[in-house]
C-alpha cells in the first residue's frame, strides 16, 4: 500500500470555553462509513471524548508553536516503517491537549484507538515530542490493527493488547522500552499479575483504572508492564510473523502462559 495512512490534524491552543472550542473541531470532522466520526458513532460521543482528552482534570497553559508539516512527516514516516503489516487504510486524527497529566507524565503525547484502523493522538508540543510521537504512533497502530480481529472487553484483553502494542513498537519503531514498562520492576509486575489472576476474565472498569492509571493499591502504569512481560514470554517461546501475531486472541495467549506456569510466582 503506497499511502497506508490518511492524517487529519486539528492543532491550535485550546480555548477556555471548552464547549465552543471542541464544537469548532467537531464541525470539521469528516464522517466515514467504516469508522464514523474519528472512531465514534456520533458527534456527541466524540465531543465527550475530546473534552476529556483535550482538557483533562487539570489544565496546563503551556503551548508552544506547532509545526504541522513536521508532525505530519513524523507520523507518515512511522507508519511507513510498519507498512508490511498494514492491509487497510489507517485514519489518524491529531488533536491538541492541555491536560497536565499528558504534558507532565507523558511528555506531551497520548494516543487512543477507539475503533479498528483508527487512531487518535492528543499532542502538546514539548521538547521530547518528536521521539514520543513516533513511539505513540507505533503503539497505537498495533491497537488499530488488532481491533480488526479481537475485542477489548476483559482485563486480560487489556493486558494483552497493551503488551502486544509495546512489543510492536519495539519491533518496528524504537527498540528501547517505554518508561511505563521500565518504571515497574518485572518482579513487581508479576507479583501483581498473581494477585489479579482470578479477575482476568472480568470486565472491571475500576480495576482497569487502577492498573493503568495507578491507585493507592497499584503503581502507575503497572498494567502496561504486566502485559509487556506476558507477551515477552510468549514471543520467547514462539517464532511468529507479526502479520499473524496481531490476529491471535488474548485468550489463546493467556492460556499458553498458564501452561508455561508463567503466572505462578
Amino acid at each position: 500500500m503506497k499511502n497506508p495512512a490518511k492524517i487529519f490534524i486539528f492543532l491550535e491552543k485550546p480555548k477556555k470555553d471548552k464547549e465552543k472550542f471542541v464544537n469548532s473541531i467537531i464541525n470539521n470532522i469528516p464522517y466515514f462509513d467504516d469508522i464514523g466520526y474519528a472512531g465514534y458513532k456520533s458527534k456527541n460521543a466524540l465531543k465527550e471524548f475530546l473534552i476529556w482528552s483535550i482538557y483533562g482534570f487539570k489544565q496546563n497553559e503551556r503551548w508552544e508553536s506547532v509545526d504541522i508539516e513536521k508532525i505530519k512527516k513524523i507520523i507518515e514516516e512511522t507508519i511507513i516503517k510498519c507498512k508490511s503489516v498494514i492491509n487497510q487504510k489507517i485514519k489518524i486524527f491529531v488533536f491538541p491537549t492541555i491536560d497536565n497529566f499528558i504534558i507532565e507524565k507523558m511528555d506531551g503525547v497520548a494516543g487512543f484507538s477507539p475503533w479498528r484502523n483508527t487512531m487518535i493522538i492528543n499532542l502538546n508540543p514539548t521538547k521530547k515530542m518528536d521521539s514520543v510521537l513516533k513511539d505513540t504512533v507505533g503503539h497505537e497502530l498495533a491497537h488499530a490493527l488488532a481491533l480488526n480481529y479481537n475485542e477489548r472487553i476483559t482485563i486480560q484483553d487489556d493486558l494483552i493488547f497493551e503488551g502486544i502494542a509495546e512489543h510492536f513498537k519495539e519491533n518496528f519503531v524504537n527498540k528501547k522500552k517505554s518508561k511505563w514498562v521500565k518504571s515497574i520492576p518485572k518482579k513487581i509486575a508479576l507479583k501483581i499479575l498473581g494477585e489479579i489472576k482470578s479477575k482476568l476474565n472480568m470486565r472491571d472498569k475500576q480495576l482497569y483504572k487502577d492498573l493503568f492509571f495507578g491507585s493507592a493499591k497499584y503503581p502507575l502504569w503497572v498494567g502496561y508492564a504486566i502485559g509487556y512481560y506476558i507477551i515477552d514470554n510468549y514471543l520467547k517461546n514462539h517464532k511468529i510473523e507479526w502479520n499473524k501475531f496481531i490476529k491471535i486472541s488474548p485468550k489463546e495467549i493467556i492460556n499458553e502462559n498458564n501452561k508455561l506456569k508463567y503466572m505462578a510466582l
